[in-house]
């Protein structure tokens, strides 16, 4: 083939000349020229084929997850830091609590169904918290410059949607405490150890808050027990544990480290809904005394306690040799996930459990325990490896 061509250098041809350059070497570098043998097919123009995602990690980096329960790795997320850690698994979303760029801040990141970040917000150190249905960040307020004494504070809470971040209400003067937006000048002492009311954090309205293992009165003592109405009087002298927000239930009992029986009160009315037993101790767990629940809502797990809206059940006994779990997550049919931390004779394993069953009946696996499930059944995962840290969502079978 060829590729050069020869011009005459007259004045007058010059341009002439230098375009039939072009169009000559342009043919000639483009095909075969006249009396060159044309070859029997033209190429044919191939696209290209957009090269599959690989995943930042996989399902083997999890362990020896259990084939009839977990399926493939659906996405993943990787993480900045190994301090970033999932805080909160809700709906679809699944929050990350990450270090921000200046000393003492941090970063809220929701993650959506696809792993993908939905929003971000910055808050200080300790002043956020998981609500039942919102992300509250507490903004303390307060100098002689804003024309406040020195004694005075302007304290106010912002919550922040779950599903977007824009705030969806603002509370002037509260506190959290235990999950709860809290009044602390009601009674006119100012500290957080006198709250006297809570705020729905749904509709802002207000309540009397009460006391736990209230001082003085009478067995039928009306006082609200932390948060939860008491008309009767029957949960008087109950120390409160938590609450399980999408149920309407609030757990309580004798003492906080007590195995006597859990008593499960309805937080609208404080009708006794069930009682169960802890044969050790009810060791809680999770963020801000909330249950951490199931996608559709009708299941909670806390610490070594599982629950629903008409029974609850508590594992760990160390007198018959039983290990105590830690639960993090349960699905749709109430099957509980978490660890059991390792004693002389066997490590820390990950352990799954039937709603109901005896602990005995627990199966254990060498592998990762989820920290939540979003809807749609995606059990999302925290992961660790040389490469990295990052967040994964594994589908529930």
């Amino acid at each position: 083939m060829r590729t050069n061509c020869t011009v005459r250098t007259t004045v007058a041809a010059s341009v002439a000349a230098f375009a039939l350059l072009l169009a000559g070497c342009s043919g000639a570098a483009d095909g075969p020229q006249p009396g060159e043998p044309q070859p029997d097919e033209q190429p044919q123009s191939q696209e290209q084929e957009p090269a599959e995602e690989q995943l930042a990690f996989t399902r083997e980096d999890l362990g020896d997850l259990p084939e009839d329960v977990f399926g493939d790795v659906v996405w993943a997320h990787e993480l900045g830091s190994e301090h970033d850690e999932v805080g909160f698994v809700q709906g679809d979303r699944t929050f990350v609590v990450r270090n921000g760029d200046a000393a003492g801040e941090k970063v809220l990141v929701a993650l959506d169904a696809d792993g993908q970040e939905a929003w971000t917000t910055d808050f200080a150190e300790d002043s956020g918290h998981f609500l039942g249905d919102h992300f509250a960040v507490l903004n303390e307020g307060g100098s002689e410059s804003e024309g406040l004494t020195q004694t005075e504070k302007a304290d106010t809470v912002e919550l922040l949607s779950y599903d977007d971040g824009s705030v969806a209400d603002e509370f002037d003067d509260v506190r959290i405490s235990k999950g709860w937006l809290m009044s602390r000048k009601d009674d006119g002492s100012g500290g957080d150890d006198d709250m006297s009311a809570f705020y729905d954090e749904n509709t802002g309205e207000k309540h009397p808050y009460g006391m736990s293992r209230s001082s003085g009165g009478t067995p039928d003592d009306p006082l609200p027990v932390t948060g939860v109405p008491n008309p009767d009087g029957k949960l008087r002298d109950l120390s409160y544990h938590m609450r399980v927000p999408s149920l309407g239930l609030a757990f309580l009992s004798h003492s906080i480290n007590s195995p006597e029986p859990i008593t499960a009160a309805d937080v609208d009315t404080g009708e006794v809904r069930y009682t169960f037993e802890c044969m050790d101790q009810f060791t809680g767990g999770g963020d801000g005394s909330f249950g951490t629940r199931s996608p559709n809502g009708e299941y909670a797990v806390y610490g070594n306690v599982v629950v629903s809206a008409d029974e609850g059940h508590c594992y760990g006994d160390r007198s018959s040799g039983e290990r105590t779990p830690k639960l993090s997550a349960v699905d749709d049919s109430g099957l509980a996930f978490g660890k059991v931390e390792g004693d002389s004779d066997a490590k820390e394993s990950a352990v799954m459990i039937d709603f109901g069953a005896p602990g005995v009946e627990g199966v254990l696996y060498d592998g990762a325990a989820p920290l939540g499930i979003m809807d749609g059944g995606i059990a999302v995962f925290q992961i660790y490896t040389a490469e990295g840290s990052g967040v994964v969502g594994v589908e529930l079978r």
